[in-house]
């Protein structure tokens, strides 16, 4: 049986946030966590965590919204 072409939205995607200072990422991950994201990893200004497919435009969209970029974390 072949792989599909789509994408299955409730896949897992790693990402790697950087934000202008520790404050900015500590408020990020809160968020984050509200979402239901209860395992990320805050270090500095830098936040790791794995979203749902789903979700990662929302996030993305957010982490500009904070002045932040991603670092690392593919589609």
């Amino acid at each position: 049986m072949a792989k599909p072409d789509f994408v299955d939205s409730t896949e897992g995607v790693r990402l790697v946030l950087s934000f202008p200072d520790s404050k900015t990422a500590q408020q990020f991950a809160g968020w984050v966590y509200s979402l239901g994201y209860s395992e990320r990893s805050v270090s500095q200004n830098t936040v790791t965590v794995v979203v749902l497919r789903r979700d990662r435009d929302r996030i993305t969209q957010e982490v500009a919204d904070r002045k932040g970029s991603i670092v690392a974390g593919g589609r």
